[in-house]
């Protein structure tokens, strides 16, 4: 029965676990959870620093660890998925099809991306069956610093898996019927997957975690990063008011925020996933990721979405060891999924490598001119061996001092690509909560303050592009003052109204009635805005043709 030791290295927590592999009810045997040194990783790219690789060192010897295989589950954005459907062919096939098809999923230049896949399940029955496939394509460079820590242990690598299929592999088992959403909640983002009666059906991620609520207890109880998560997951300190002693007033007001923009950002996900009319409805949420095991998250989470929301308890067929803490299950869902039935991105690496070393093996004549060409080039050496060896060596250490100087650009880029990607997830999430209506509050307070006290509004309605009023007022002068003063409201741009009809009534009393209809002015603006660059467009095509 194989072992090998999986591993999530997370941006603030490195989490261990020696398990068996493949197995339909693997055993955990040991669990061990490091705080991750800065600037080791970001986005997923492993910056293999010696120290990193001596901690682990350490980490093995003080656990008694002797396992010689590793697998790794790597989160990152640089990593492009897509749920497709295509024929129902043999499995072994599977592949083949979705190589041939690479590049309509991904139109880029994939010369150095390695394409995996996982089979999300069967569609249809009989003749119309197909398969659901989630199909990623991974950069090269991304796999490459996982093979250099893995070298530099002296061991060797058993699988390079995503983390959206470790998630998927750790919980489908819990998820077989009903609409489930799983939700990881880690330091600095949250995962989230939908898995409709055990097949996965949609996968998103958010930039938001519980990063600021741990650094806030850690700060207020002196302690260190793990000790902070233990203390958040042994003690309901979320929606508590125990908060107050721990934590100062700025620091409880960051922890608010953070929490305020975690819970939106899920709240989202459900509204997007709801709104699609082929999608069933979520009824049970699942938090796992250290931060979903914390006392008091499910509960906050449960009030905002009004789903019902627990911590994942279990891993149906999964054994612990006798030491293994209950709540802490989240903190390695990654790596159980890992070593259970992980992608084959170390297959896809190694023959690309293999491909490039081995070139056109076939040729009769390239061994022959590569044997002539060695007797020259060892001429060539024998000439040339009175170069000094030590000027060779200086250059070596000049460029090894360039390399080192160069390191800080490439932590720069990756922390520019992964504000990038969070401004583009920020941007995409603000489309869906924008509406013009949201002026409709402005122009209440407008109403309200700049309205004459005798105006009585009989009816108000709204809609995405403005407001209908119907309103009464004692005379004519007091009707032109209320449309005056509308023109002049910042929240309109247009104010049109019908006939104003005058009324007397038995006792001698005189009343003015008329209808307005407001229109907002981002509604106008837009329209603006879209009839430029209609003209712009038209102009520069007929530019083009001339």
């Amino acid at each position: 029965m194989a072992r090998v030791i999986s591993i999530e290295i997370g941006q603030a927590l490195t989490k261990i676990c020696v398990m068996n592999y493949k197995e339909k009810n693997p055993k955990v045997q040991k669990s061990i959870t490091i705080e991750t040194p800065q600037g080791v990783i970001a986005d997923g790219m492993l910056n293999p620093r010696e120290s990193f690789v001596q901690l682990l060192r350490d980490t093995f010897d003080n656990n008694k660890i002797r396992e010689k295989k590793l697998v790794f589950t790597i989160a990152s954005n640089k990593i492009a998925s897509r749920e497709v459907t295509i024929p129902y062919v043999k499995e072994s096939r599977i592949g083949e099809v979705l190589h041939a098809n690479a590049e309509e999923y991904f139109p880029v230049d994939l010369s150095d991306y390695r394409i995996a896949h996982t089979v999300l399940g069967v569609l249809g029955q009989g003749k119309e069956r197909s398969y659901k496939v989630l199909v990623m394509a991974v950069p090269e460079t991304l796999l490459q610093g996982y093979f250099d820590v893995a070298r530099m242990l002296g061991m060797e690598i058993a699988a390079i898996d995503y983390m959206g299929n470790s998630l998927l592999q750790a919980t489908k088992r819990s998820c077989q019927e009903g609409t489930n959403m799983v939700v990881k909640i880690d330091g600095y983002s949250t995962m989230l997957m939908v898995i409709s009666d055990g097949v996965m059906t949609s996968f998103r991620s958010i930039p938001y975690g519980v990063n600021e609520v741990v650094r806030a207890v850690q700060k207020g109880n002196n302690s260190t990063y793990i000790e902070a998560v233990t203390e958040l997951q042994e003690h309901t300190y979320i929606g508590n008011s125990q908060w107050e002693g721990i934590v100062d007033l700025e620091a409880l007001e960051d922890m608010n925020s953070s929490l305020e923009m975690l819970v939106n950002g899920i709240s989202r996900v459900v509204d997007f996933h709801n709104s699609k009319p082929e999608n069933t409805n979520i009824e049970r949420v699942m938090l796992t990721g250290f931060g979903g095991s914390f006392g008091g998250m499910s509960v906050l989470v449960q009030e905002r979405l009004g789903l019902f929301t627990v911590p994942l308890g279990n891993v149906e067929g999964l054994t612990v060891h006798k030491d293994f803490v209950e709540n802490a299950l989240g903190n390695y869902v990654g790596c159980i999924g890992a070593g259970m039935n992980p992608l084959d991105l170390v297959t896809v690496f190694k023959a690309k490598k293999g491909k490039q070393a081995a070139g056109s093996g076939d040729n009769v004549v390239l061994p022959l001119a590569i044997a002539a060409g060695g007797v020259v080039v060892a001429g060539v050496l024998a000439v040339m061996g009175w170069v000094p060896r030590n000027q060779a060596q200086q250059e070596k250490a000049k460029l090894e001092r360039q390399v080192n100087t160069l390191l800080p650009a490439e932590t720069a880029h990756n922390q520019y690509v992964a504000t990038q990607q969070l401004w583009e997830n920020v941007r995409s999430m603000y489309g869906l909560t924008v509406n013009q209506n949201d002026q409709l509050v402005e122009f209440i307070e407008e109403l309200e303050e700049k309205m004459p006290s005798e105006i009585l509004v009989l009816s108000l309605s709204s809609t995405a592009g403005g407001v209908t009023l119907n309103v009464e007022v004692s005379d004519k002068n007091a009707a032109a003052l209320v449309l005056q003063q509308l023109r002049d409201f910042n929240s309109i741009a247009i104010v049109d109204t019908t006939v104003v009809t005058e009324t007397i009534s038995d006792t001698g009393a005189h009343t003015v009635s008329f209808t307005v209809n407001c229109i907002y002015n981002n509604l106008v603006k837009a329209q603006l805005d879209q009839e430029k660059a209609t003209i712009f467009e038209t102009e520069e095509a007929a530019e083009q043709e001339e």
